[in-house]
């Protein structure tokens, strides 16, 4: 947007999803109304009028930005952006879908994303092959990798010396089996907020150090 008195003003049907705004020249780059959310990925305001805020009102604004704007929304958040791995439960790299903060991204072929979170952490949906977890992911905070339960169809073996977390499913779903389930010794499978379910008929086998 160019040269108007105000870039946007939202007035909160909807959030407002931005991924790139270049505001330029403007009194009031954005001014967000009725309790209004706006999710802007990258935000660019350039050449506000003096002594104004780039983004004001009693809305909530995510922004990331490499401008320092002044910000003067009744809420506000920094979106970092931050590099994230995504690998499946036996530690390889996918592609995966993510969903953070309205915005949609893929994971490259070697499992990496950057991702827009703020710093105080932020739910972040992933999903491969029809499979998904919820997990919380911060801003900022480098090293950080989510590992997607890619269930087996048939029986699923985690093997001596495998970790597995299964968290929480997007759609708030218990995670399946699709038929037997063995935890090998010095493995180790963790359920955070979750559940897993075995169908009728099949069996769940505990390695001698779950006796």
């Amino acid at each position: 947007t160019q040269s108007a008195d105000t870039g946007i003003e939202f007035d909160g049907h909807g959030p407002l999803q931005i991924v790139n705004w270049t505001a330029e020249v403007h009194q009031t780059p954005l001014l967000l109304e009725n309790n209004a959310l706006a999710n802007i990925r990258s935000f660019r305001p350039i050449n506000t009028a003096p002594n104004a805020a780039d983004a004001m009102g009693d809305g909530t604004l995510y922004y990331g930005s490499n401008l320092n704007p002044t910000v003067a929304t009744t809420a506000s958040h920094e979106l970092i952006e931050t590099p994230v791995t995504f690998t499946d439960l036996i530690g390889d790299p996918i592609e995966a879908t993510i969903v953070v903060h309205g915005f949609e991204m893929m994971s490259n072929a070697n499992g990496a994303a950057n991702l827009p979170l703020v710093s105080s952490g932020s739910v972040t949906e992933v999903t491969y092959l029809g499979a998904g977890v919820q997990t919380t992911l911060y801003g900022g905070q480098n090293g950080q990798s989510v590992q997607v339960p890619v269930i087996p169809a048939g029986d699923w073996t985690i093997s001596s010396g495998q970790s597995v977390v299964l968290g929480p499913r997007p759609d708030g779903q218990a995670h399946l089996i699709g038929g037997d389930l063995t935890i090998q010794t010095n493995a180790q499978l963790t359920l955070v907020d979750t559940a897993v379910i075995v169908p009728s008929g099949s069996s769940v086998q505990l390695g001698p150090s779950f006796a």
